[in-house]
């Protein structure tokens, strides 16, 4: 017989596998081979997507001192609570840890059941309710909040206190320009 048949390979040609474009490759070939290169690109791209100019960047990933937003405005966001504080407590007034976050996890749990209360954060909680949950949040005993002896309001108010009282903000000042670049 003399046909000429070539064989490229024993499978069908629907059965083989495609091969696959892996970009992961050159990126991590060029963060090992030319970090300086890599870096660039890095900070080009994120620069970019949110909008935030290379100083601004720098202060964000640590290697320029943040610049702070100035006393005036910054003070406008303060309450009178914080300004006045005087004793530290497990969980108001401290930085966040686990212990105190599990501690206002509770807090926020119950007002997840009520928010239908009208005026939940706008009306102010009953003051001897709140020092007194106040100061079992702080001794770090667990609250029944479903027991009523506590409205909606005191817990609402109390969570409140507690982000006013944090010695850093929940956004930082640290990426305080890239919070407001991104919202």
């Amino acid at each position: 017989d003399t046909s000429c048949n070539i064989v490229i390979s024993n499978e069908p040609l629907f059965s083989r596998k495609p091969i696959i474009f892996n970009p992961d490759f050159f990126v991590e070939k060029l963060r090992h081979e030319k970090p300086e290169v890599f870096l660039e690109l890095v900070v080009s791209n994120l620069t970019r997507l949110i909008d935030l100019p290379g100083t601004e960047f720098a202060q964000l990933i640590g290697e320029e001192e943040p610049c702070l937003p100035s006393s005036t405005s910054s003070s406008f966001f303060r309450s009178f609570n914080f300004l006045k504080r005087k004793e530290k407590g497990v969980v108001f007034g401290a930085p966040l840890t686990e212990e105190g976050i599990a501690q206002v996890y509770q807090l926020i749990e119950y007002l997840y059941k009520n928010l239908h209360v009208e005026g939940l954060f706008r009306i102010p909680g009953n003051s001897m309710r709140l020092q007194c949950l106040k100061e079992t949040l702080n001794s770090g005993v667990d609250v029944d909040l479903n027991s009523g002896e506590f409205h909606p309001n005191d817990v609402a108010t109390l969570l409140k206190m507690f982000l006013g009282e944090l010695p850093e903000p929940l956004l930082s000042h640290r990426h305080y320009n890239a919070h407001l670049k991104i919202a």
